[in-house]
């Protein structure tokens, strides 16, 4: 669930709704076009995908996510930060940031690690959870933006999130690279189940 708790969801699909709000905000002196802003967004997001083949051959998967998830703490407080200062170019740089470090330490992972671990059946429940979730934080933005909130806090709950994604990581997250599809298959497997396993054998 943690790729949901990123908060990539509602930052794509309400990206105009924010681009609205920031041209409100200032006026009609924001100098980016909600539907320039909106284009900009949907070129980076497949491009850095396209990139991302690079750090996953070359990181482990939990260092990954958990420099992944570092910066999103970061990028959600950073846009949060900007929002209340009125540094509105800063805080558009800084979704399109938080939207190409996405991409490209994560977007994928969301597949690659379940696909790693689970049998079809668990994965099956694996992305019906993220797609859930997903539908779930698609519907709660627009009123958590609207609420006392605002945008800036909306924003500082995602980087919260975050947060606990990185304690979740960092103690429950095993790494996969470089194991066997026997040693994958034991991963998560309990310790009495592997002897049980074994024993069978």
């Amino acid at each position: 669930m943690c790729v949901q708790a990123s908060g990539i969801g509602p930052i794509v699909v309400f990206s105009t709704t924010i681009l609205l709000k920031l041209k409100e905000e200032t006026n009609g002196e924001f100098p980016i076009q909600p539907r320039d802003g909106t284009i900009l967004i949907n070129l980076v997001t497949p491009i850095v995908a396209v990139l991302s083949f690079l750090v996953y051959k070359s990181l482990n998967r939990r260092t990954l996510l958990l420099l992944s998830h570092t910066f999103l703490v970061a990028a959600h407080g950073a846009i949060g930060l900007s929002m209340i200062t009125e540094q509105y170019v800063i805080l558009f740089v800084c979704m399109l940031l938080f939207l190409a470090w996405f991409q490209f330490f994560e977007g994928a992972m969301c597949f690659i690690y379940p696909a790693e671990v689970c049998v079809d059946t668990g994965m099956g429940v694996v992305l019906g959870g993220i797609f859930l979730s997903m539908i779930l934080m698609s519907f709660t933005v627009q009123y958590m933006m609207a609420s006392p909130l605002n945008i800036h806090g909306t924003f500082w709950v995602y980087s919260g999130l975050n947060l606990l994604c990185i304690l979740f990581i960092y103690f429950f997250v095993k790494e996969t690279k470089g194991k066997s599809a026997q040693e994958l298959r034991e991963l998560y497997r309990p310790v009495n189940r592997r002897v049980q396993s074994e024993s069978n054998k």
